[in-house]
C-alpha cells in the first residue's frame, strides 16, 4: 500500500565536513584537554588577550565555564603529532536568526605557522555546512588586531564598534564587532579557501 509518496532516484550520497588539511587538525575537545586549555587561558602571552582577560579562574570554576553557551568547539592540532596548539569555537548560536558568534585562540609559536589560518577556515566551513548561519560575528578588541595580519578587511566586515570598552595597560581600547557573511564568504575567501581545501574534495 503506498502513501503517495516514493524514495527520490538517483539516491544522493553527502560528505562529511572536512576537519584537517595542511598538516592541521579539529578535533572534539574531551575532559582530558581540561588542563592543557586551562594553561593556554593562563599563559603569559595568550591570557590577558583571551576569555577571561588576564584573571586566573580556578580549575573547576573553567571547566565549567569552557562549554557555556557553546555550539561547538575544537581543539586545533597538528595533524602528524597530535600535539595541540589552539582553540577553535563557535557560541551565542542564535538558529532562528541565523547568526552565532566565533573565536580562536592559540599559542604564540602558532601566529607565524599560518595553521591558524588553516583551522579557521576549516571551522567556518564545518559552521556553514552544519548550521543554518547567515553571518558569523566575531568581537575583538584593537590591540588583537594585528594577529589576524593587515589584510583581514578583505573576509569581514566592520558591523560594530564599542567605543573605549576594554581596559588594558593605561587605556580604554575600543571593542570591534566584526562579521563573516555566508553569501559572500565564497567569494571573498576564495583564495585561501581553495588553497586549504584544494584536493580534498570537489568544491560545489
Amino acid at each position: 500500500m503506498s502513501d503517495g509518496y516514493s524514495i527520490p532516484q538517483p539516491l544522493t550520497e553527502t560528505e562529511p565536513p572536512v576537519l584537517a588539511a595542511r598538516g592541521t587538525r579539529l578535533r572534539p575537545v574531551t575532559p582530558a584537554d581540561y588542563d592543557y586549555l586551562y594553561g593556554l587561558a593562563t599563559d603569559d602571552e595568550v591570557g590577558f588577550r583571551w576569555r577571561h582577560r588576564g584573571t586566573t579562574p580556578s580549575p573547576e570554576d573553567f571547566s565549567r565555564s569552557l562549554w557555556e553557551g557553546v555550539f561547538s568547539q575544537f581543539l586545533v592540532c597538528d595533524a602528524d603529532t597530535g600535539r595541540p596548539f589552539g582553540l577553535v569555537v563557535a557560541y551565542g548560536a542564535h538558529p532562528r536568526d541565523g547568526y552565532a558568534y566565533v573565536a580562536a585562540v592559540a599559542e604564540s609559536r602558532a601566529h607565524s605557522t599560518g595553521q591558524m589560518v588553516v583551522a579557521f577556515v576549516l571551522f567556518v566551513e564545518y559552521l556553514f555546512a552544519v548550521g543554518n548561519f547567515r553571518k558569523l560575528y566575531m568581537e575583538t578588541n584593537e590591540f588583537n588586531l594585528a594577529q589576524f595580519g593587515r589584510h583581514l578587511d578583505r573576509y569581514v566586515d566592520v558591523e560594530g564598534r564599542l567605543s573605549e570598552h576594554e581596559w588594558y595597560r593605561d587605556r580604554f581600547w575600543d571593542v570591534l564587532i566584526l562579521s563573516i557573511r555566508r553569501d559572500s564568504w565564497d567569494k571573498r575567501a576564495g583564495r585561501i579557501r581553495d588553497y586549504v581545501l584544494r584536493g580534498l574534495r570537489s568544491q560545489p
